[in-house]
């Protein structure tokens, strides 16, 4: 989205998440676990996981080239879990 806001002249626009979140619960009702791809479940510790992950990265990731100058280059401004 950012490149697209540099190529379109908007690179000093704000850029907001109005929402993100994982899309499966970690446990169906009979008791199993949800599982991706690769059979891996996902369980409260891998939910943790992600949302420290995501959140480190939207509130820090920078780019000369794509983020806001006026917030010192990030590329998101605000986000919504």
């Amino acid at each position: 989205m950012r490149q697209w806001m540099r190529d379109h002249g908007q690179q000093d626009k704000p850029l907001i998440l109005s929402e993100f979140f994982l899309l499966y619960r970690y446990r169906w009702d009979d008791g199993t676990c949800f599982q991706d791809e690769r059979g891996n479940c996902f369980d409260p510790q891998r939910v943790k996981d992600f949302l420290n992950r995501t959140t480190a990265y939207l509130e820090s990731e920078t780019s000369r080239s794509i983020g806001n100058p006026l917030d010192g280059y990030r590329l998101v401004q605000q986000w919504a879990w």
